[in-house]
């Protein structure tokens, strides 16, 4: 067993060591564990910090010496501390090395149970070998030992696969460096709302800058035992925005601190045949949160708060699946679980919302003394050097209209000389003028550099749905210099970081500057321009048979829906493997006959059936039907793969392969995807010539064929499955069928996807056998 042995580099050292020596060998010298420990396991040159937390994360169990310097805030143990609650959860064992009311454990290790080892310093005159010292080592050794150790680390393993959980540690570590001035009575107001019963979430509510994520990761901090679950989101990482991802990350964090929330989630069918994935945000949100934390045991239950940060974030075009999920289920889930959630004003947080009577701390109004007394203690602290008078720090607070972003960036350029207290008519007004006077001073002597160089990649990084690696940026942004891109990425080093090899701006804030003209007038960049670039640079690549930027574009996931926004018409020919891409990304995830597609058709399928509207309406017949052969195509892959499409032929011909459960889901998925397209085109008011309607029915009869043969072949579910969705096809082919009917009797058959003219008009699945090329 591997072991991580925190502690304070104090007078408990002695104690420690030998705490370390008895856990790595019995008696008799024979090895009893591999424990970690910062003397032996860093070497020089060493980042320490890398170590302590990869030797946390490759640990089975941590055990944590409590002294008053180890629970020091700040301190290199309180850090390893908080790394453990949150990567082990449960899985932390503690000693007591002084007496409690002289270590004060921190509020996140209040659930854990310690070993008391307070008076050890009592007894170190009669040595280590004396019956007091050995009595406690075996009762380490059997804390550490516990079966419940082993049984804890196979279900986190298993529940990481299933749940695939987002760790926030980093984001913490990143919010947390610097010292949080004020806020206590923010503190107050969270401790005051937790006491009314009927308010189930608190909404912080403010613009960008006030430090709202600062707060969050220091208020996770402060009563991590009050907050078992934290999320992040963060615009650029679909996986910290995704509603579904979300969701499985804040239940993953339950179970890993809630044995019997644990056990229950354990034994749902759909974590046991690691099916999650088959379900949307609401039906994610009622199993996981409605359901299964009614059976964690009730009676005195404290309350736990959830916390979700940055919550507009996770806006998508139409909506915010989760503000909508959380205000459609809240009542449903114990009332012991409470919501604490930051968030700008943002209407499609606040609409969701305000039915269920949040309690709302709306700080763009609630600019209180508390306020700007918590300012004016930020800017004495990061001001000490200069020992600025109370009089200058009101004319800051004043000129930063209560953004403490503002703050930040201006005592950084107060602190290097770029300004002087002296002079304080010099500082900006507002956090506006801060970014204008940014760039006026990086661009004014090359304003051409600016608009030739600069606008092509802030245009993409702005427009673009989520973060796009360096390639495709480079790519989208049209600049084949390598040479000049990056000589633009170093002029933008003020505004952006990089985050996971992507660049994002530093802060939201310089976002709405950027695309408001009348704040940021010529360094004005427009989302519009941006979003035709990567509609054009899309359509480009989907077209062209270089494979450079296939990786990138399927990881970037946005790229045909940016394309929908415009009036661009796509390639005669897809190539099948950029169908698949398509399928696979503009496809409802959790939703695979074709009843759950259609239920998710505003959420998911809106800019498809624009697209084909517009389709419809320019009589694009000849792309209309290459889109949806396309498709067909790809998706007659999927049913090669299991056996009911011959490979040679590409026509139906059954053959024995083993089951492959994933494939058979996405290939049935797929062909009633393309039937909720047909669908929509059966509905539509705009009709199309009976050649165009004929082909398509016959697409979509050929897939009802195929499902009901994977309903004939498999058992269970899978033929139930199979059965259902052939039956939603057929409906949908009667509706074609309904809407143009011709005495043509020509038939059509496809070849590697090439259209040959002529439909049939009648199609009889008792006929396929013997009548259709499929």
């Amino acid at each position: 067993m591997k072991i991580f042995l925190s502690y304070g580099h104090d007078s408990n050292v002695p104690l420690i060591k030998k705490i370390k020596e008895y856990l790595s060998k019995d008696d008799n010298g024979k090895l009893r564990h591999d424990v970690w420990i910062d003397t032996s396991e860093i070497k020089a040159g060493k980042n320490w910090r890398n170590c302590i937390t990869e030797g946390i994360m490759s640990s089975d169990v941590v055990l944590a010496g409590l002294s008053k310097h180890s629970t020091r805030n700040p301190g290199v143990c309180r850090d390893e501390i908080n790394i453990s609650i949150g990567v082990k959860g449960g899985n932390i064992k503690t000693i007591l090395l002084e007496p409690v009311d002289v270590v004060a454990p921190p509020a996140m290790l209040s659930h854990i149970q310690w070993l008391d080892m307070s008076d050890w310093k009592e007894h170190i005159n009669e040595g280590f070998d004396s019956i007091y010292f050995q009595k406690k080592f075996r009762e380490i050794v059997e804390l550490v030992e516990t079966p419940e150790n082993e049984r804890f680390n196979g279900e986190i393993t298993k529940l990481k696969e299933v749940f695939e959980p987002i760790s926030s540690i980093g984001r913490i570590k990143s919010l947390t460096q610097k010292e949080m001035y004020g806020r206590k009575w923010l503190y107050d107001k969270i401790r005051e709302w937790d006491k009314i019963p009927e308010q189930r979430i608190f909404w912080i509510m403010a613009g960008p800058g006030f430090g709202k994520s600062m707060f969050a990761a220091n208020l996770h901090l402060q009563y991590n035992a009050h907050i078992p679950a934290v999320q992040f989101v963060e615009w650029g990482k679909p996986d910290h925005s995704n509603p579904c991802c979300i969701l499985k990350n804040l239940a993953f964090q339950l179970a890993v601190r809630f044995p019997e929330y644990r056990k229950f989630v354990l034994q749902l069918p759909e974590v046991v045949d690691n099916k999650l994935c088959n379900k949307n945000e609401h039906e994610l949100f009622d199993l996981l949160f409605c359901e299964s934390t009614w059976l964690k045991i009730d009676g005195s239950q404290e309350n736990i708060w959830i916390l979700i940060d940055a919550l507009d974030e996770a806006n998508d075009e139409y909506d915010n699946k989760i503000a909508q999920t959380l205000a459609r289920h809240i009542n449903r889930m114990p009332h012991w679980i409470r919501f604490i959630i930051t968030s700008r004003n943002d209407s499609k947080v606040r609409l969701p919302l305000q039915q269920y009577n949040p309690q709302v701390l709306d700080l763009d109004r609630f600019i209180t003394n508390k306020n700007k007394e918590d300012m004016i203690e930020f800017l004495k602290g990061e001001l000490s050097d200069f020992s600025p008078t109370v009089e200058q720090c009101l004319k800051i607070v004043e000129k930063s209209e209560g953004v403490f972003l503002y703050l930040q960036l201006t005592t950084e350029e107060l602190n290097k000389g770029l300004y002087s207290l002296d002079k304080l008519e010099d500082l900006p007004n507002g956090i506006n003028d801060y970014y204008y006077n940014l760039f006026t001073r990086i661009f004014q002597k090359n304003h051409q550099f600016y608009q030739e160089q600069v606008v092509p990649v802030l245009q993409i990084i702005l427009s673009s749905t989520q973060a796009m690696d360096v390639q495709l940026l480079q790519f989208c942004s049209d600049l084949e210099s390598e040479t000049n891109f990056y000589k633009v990425l170093d002029s933008l080093e003020h505004i952006l970081r990089i985050q996971e090899g992507r660049y994002v701006f530093f802060h939201n804030s310089i976002q709405n500057w950027l695309t408001d003209h009348s704040k940021s007038g010529q360094f004005f960049i427009s989302k519009n321009d941006g979003k035709r670039k990567i509609s054009c640079k899309f359509v480009d690549w989907l077209g062209a048979g270089n494979t450079a930027l296939n990786k990138s574009w399927e990881n970037y996931k946005y790229g045909f829906e940016d394309c929908l926004q415009y009036n661009i018409t796509l390639p005669y020919r897809i190539p099948k493997e950029r169908a698949i891409i398509l399928l696979t990304t503009t496809c409802p995830s959790g939703s695979y006959g074709l009843g759950g597609i259609l239920r998710f058709y505003d959420e998911c399928m809106t800019s498809i059936h624009l697209y084909i509207d517009r389709l419809l309406e320019q009589h694009n017949d000849d792309f209309l039907l290459s889109f949806f052969i396309s498709l067909f195509e790809a998706t007659k892959d999927l049913y090669i793969e299991i056996g009911i499409v011959s490979k040679v032929t590409r026509a139906f011909g059954y053959s024995e392969v083993p089951i492959n459960r994933e494939a058979i889901w996405k290939a049935v998925k797929y062909s009633a995807f393309i039937g909720a397209m047909g669908k929509h085109i059966a509905n539509s008011t705009i009709l199309c010539p009976y050649k165009t309607y004929a082909i398509i029915t016959q697409i979509i009869a050929v897939l009802a064929f195929y499902d009901r043969r994977v309903g004939e072949i498999h058992s269970g579910s899978l033929s139930d499955l199979g059965d259902f969705t052939a039956y939603e096809l057929d409906e949908v082919v009667s509706l074609l069928k309904q809407n143009k009917t011709s005495s043509v009797s020509e038939r059509v058959h496809y070849d590697d996807g090439e259209l040959y003219t002529n439909a049939l008009v009648q199609l009889n699945p008792s006929l396929y056998p013997n009548h259709m090329n499929y």
